[in-house]
């Protein structure tokens, strides 16, 4: 089993409380063709990015209601494999977030990998600084 730890941290003064229900969903490392950091508020937006990842692409990354959840994406790259300790979503201001995980590299092989979740519904005037940590 893959065990996925969601954190939220971080200094009183620092950020605003998170309700942790704004995380619906946090997906392990996904394969796909990803070109950029993705703030994804649209099920037509997710089926061009969906499109070109193939048919063993689970039926779970489908079925996600844009009415109410907002997908956050991005593409890492690490000198070694890497395993997600933990993932970190917090509110900075109205329309600031953090979305950062940590990370462990073991091994010597480079990887490339895009990892994600879905969290309830952002403005669409929102900004996601996405951060990997070791």
């Amino acid at each position: 089993f893959l065990f996925v730890l969601l954190t939220i941290s971080c200094e009183e003064a620092e950020c605003p409380e998170i309700d942790k229900t704004a995380v619906w969903r946090i997906f392990p490392k996904l394969y796909l063709e990803l070109d950029r950091d993705r703030v994804v508020n649209t099920a037509d937006e997710w089926a061009v990015i969906l499109s070109g990842a193939g048919e063993d692409t689970s039926a779970e990354l489908w079925n996600i209601d844009f009415e109410k959840y907002t997908l956050l994406l991005r593409k890492g790259n690490c000198t070694g494999n890497v395993y997600i300790n933990s993932h970190l979503f917090i509110q900075k201001d109205d329309f600031f977030y953090l979305y950062q995980i940590q990370v462990t590299q073991y091994g010597d092989r480079p990887e490339e990998f895009i990892y994600g979740m879905v969290v309830e519904k952002l403005p669409e005037e929102a900004i996601v600084r996405f951060e990997v940590t070791e």
